[in-house]
């Protein structure tokens, strides 16, 4: 019985270690299409990051995400759609930093 938990255990961290290795790669591709001007490109693959992050992702990984997807919105001049997600990344650091 011990065995097979250990075995769903490691299973499930193997699943989760993947899923952030994706949103890594994701989140590497839209800072280097920023660098670029592809602003565009930078835009679907943060947006592509945070669908790979899932429900529940690390606390500072979503809060990296948000601030890079504002970043990219803010160049866009989209600043009415980048408020709100910058506001979350601001409340996300914020709570990081209290605890």
């Amino acid at each position: 019985m011990t065995r097979r938990l250990a075995i769903v255990a490691l299973l499930c961290l193997a699943c989760s270690d993947q899923r952030l290795t994706e949103v890594d790669a994701a989140l590497a591709r839209s800072q280097a299409a920023l660098r670029t001007g592809d602003l565009a490109e930078a835009l679907d693959a943060i947006d592509q990051a945070l669908v790979r992050a899932g429900a529940d992702p690390p606390a500072d990984r979503l809060w990296e995400l948000r601030l890079v997807r504002g970043d990219i919105l803010v160049s866009r001049g989209e600043i009415e759609q980048a408020a709100p997600v910058l506001e979350a990344a601001f409340r996300d650091a914020a709570h990081r930093t209290a605890e």
